[in-house]
């Protein structure tokens, strides 16, 4: 049997997608197509012609063609095997930069469900959600990517944005404190204070921050004149949520 091999279109980030029918498979599941006959061509020697997914500038059309080819080729030849999981976070990262974070989530979901739990998939999961302002479940995506590895310093900090952002202060400094020294996480707070609009918590935050470092704190110090800056143009009462 002839093995076919997808060639879609050139973008800066290339594929491959080989395959061959279910049947044909020898000594492995035949359900799993994908891990025999997916391959990506830039990291694996024995990669050929190439799937070109596509980059954050993409237009739609060309992403929902590659969307369509995934989806036929999982109708016509099985589950999609584990191997197409990074082209599924990259179709993803296509819609999470476009905006479309209901697709976006849709494709991080189905890498997570190839890949297994990875960090990495689960914390651009979670960003999606938390893009599309759906913080409960930005949050359950965060905390499932510690669980998995507890040392994930993206999903910490993403965790202790979601934190800062419902004013669980607290939580906020515990989890960016899991990154970073104690008076960067009071001063990262404070930020998160700031653009939301609670310029009293923010100005309490950066303040601390530059108490507790053992050095100046250029960085805080900025922020607070910033924050004066904010006060002086007509916004001195507390905002925001």
């Amino acid at each position: 049997p002839v093995t076919t091999c997808l060639v879609l279109g050139a973008t800066a980030l290339v594929f491959t997608v080989c395959f061959a029918p279910v049947a044909q498979a020898v000594g492995r599941d035949a359900t799993a197509y994908g891990e025999d006959f997916v391959r990506q061509g830039i990291q694996w020697p024995e990669g050929g012609p190439v799937l070109a997914m596509p980059s954050a500038n993409s237009d739609a059309a060309g992403a929902e063609y590659i969307a369509d080819r995934l989806e036929a080729m999982e109708l016509e030849d099985g589950p999609y095997g584990g191997e197409l999981a990074e082209p599924l976070t990259e179709l993803a990262r296509h819609y999470r930069v476009q905006g479309d974070y209901e697709q976006a989530q849709k494709y991080y979901a189905e890498a997570i469900a190839l890949g297994g739990n990875q960090p990495l998939y689960l914390n651009n999961l979670g960003y999606s959600r938390y893009l599309s302002g759906d913080m409960v479940s930005a949050e359950q995506a965060f905390s499932e990517a510690l669980r998995v590895d507890p040392s994930y310093k993206r999903a910490w900090r993403n965790l202790g944005l979601i934190f800062a952002k419902q004013k669980r202060y607290e939580e906020a400094l515990e989890a960016f404190g899991k990154t970073e020294k104690v008076y960067e996480a009071y001063n990262d707070v404070g930020y998160v204070a700031m653009v939301a609009g609670r310029l009293d918590d923010a100005d309490r935050f950066f303040q601390e921050a530059m108490r507790l470092s053992p050095t100046y704190y250029e960085l805080a110090e900025q922020n607070a004149k910033r924050l004066l800056v904010i006060r002086s143009s007509g916004q001195g009462a507390q905002q925001g949520p």
